[in-house]
């Protein structure tokens, strides 16, 4: 089988065949039509041909330029060409179609505009080519460089989940060992999905939802009586595909500031709604008001998801964040139409 590299040249051979016999039956029907069909065949062909030469011509001269970035040898270049074009075009005049005495300068004068069009065709081609080609380029590596960041900042929020969860048994199994079974199911049942099911680049809604059920009856387990939860999930489209492991963040931030607090209760509100253009993401958790000492790896799954909002939604989305009276809220919206297979 060929290789794709040979394919692509192999394709570009029969483009540019193609281009030529345009090209020349445009010409040739040019010129059929100016003569009403009574011009000297010898001349329509040897004249289509010089100018299918002009243009290629044009593209190689377009093409040193590009190299060597250089107006004074573009225009050298130039010179050179339709010089040694003319020369060709009065050579074929004197030895081909039998006019031995034909005039070098008058020949150029009458012929020279028509194959100075052809070399100013070649280098636009070439120019238009090359500009497009650039840009095809430049966008399949600013896709590839956002591909590759996606991934890299998916791959921190596993293990920045895995470190909080281990520290939390630890602390559970010197006091409370009875828990630790029903956490360790659980926690096999989140590790699967962050390591099976997290894959692809976006997963149905429902999918992240029962994850972050699952890790909800995991905290239920690891508080205790303390929490207070209230959970609204409202109706939703089953076409709605999400990035995975992007709402499990909030949720999970919530969970690790609430149990900061003093208070008995433990209080978290998590509300998911789907309207016509949208779906809204709230999360709510009580905190401590006033300054809190946090370990430096603290904040590592929001500045994350931050920077993957950016990246997959642009400005298709948005994110609120506010404190007030002890209960500190979050709300992420993001555009139905980015979201809807």
């Amino acid at each position: 089988m060929p290789s794709p590299r040979y394919i692509r040249k192999e394709n570009k051979v029969l483009l540019h065949l193609l281009f030529c016999l345009i090209v020349l039956a445009t010409l040739f029907m040019a010129v059929y039509f100016y003569t009403n069909g009574e011009g000297d065949f010898r001349i329509t062909v040897y004249s289509s041909l010089l100018f299918l030469l002009c243009i290629y011509t044009g593209r190689y001269v377009c093409m040193q330029w590009f190299r060597r970035n250089s107006l004074g040898l573009l225009a050298l270049h130039t010179v050179v060409a339709i010089t040694s074009l003319l020369t060709v075009w009065w050579l074929v005049h004197k030895y081909l179609l039998g006019h031995p005495h034909v005039d070098w300068v008058e020949l150029s004068a009458s012929i020279g505009p028509f194959f100075m069009m052809g070399l100013v065709i070649g280098m636009l081609l070439k120019l238009i080519s090359t500009t497009l080609q650039k840009q095809v380029q430049e966008a399949s590596m600013a896709a590839e460089q956002k591909k590759t960041e996606l991934h890299l900042l998916q791959s921190r929020l596993s293990p920045h989940f895995l470190f909080n969860t281990l520290n939390n048994m630890y602390s559970i199994s010197v006091v409370q060992q009875e828990r630790i079974p029903g956490l360790i199911l659980k926690l096999s049942e989140l590790l699967r999905y962050t390591v099976y099911d997290t894959q692809a680049s976006s997963l149905p809604l429902a999918q992240e939802l029962a994850y972050i059920e699952t890790y909800i009856a995991f905290e239920k387990i690891r508080i205790g009586d303390r929490l207070q939860l209230e959970v609204e999930l409202g109706a939703y489209s089953p076409e709605v595909h999400i990035p995975p492991m992007l709402l499990i963040v909030f949720v999970e931030n919530a969970f690790k500031h609430a149990k900061n607090t003093f208070s008995d209760k433990i209080y978290i509100r998590i509300a998911l709604r789907q309207t016509d253009e949208d779906i809204l993401f709230t999360v709510v958790n009580s905190f401590v008001e006033g300054p809190q000492p946090l370990a430096e790896s603290s904040g590592i799954g929001l500045s994350t998801t931050d920077k993957r909002l950016k990246i997959l939604y642009g400005n298709d989305y948005s994110l609120h964040r506010e404190c007030r009276d002890g209960l500190y809220t979050i709300q992420l919206r993001l555009n139905l139409k980015k979201t809807t297979l």
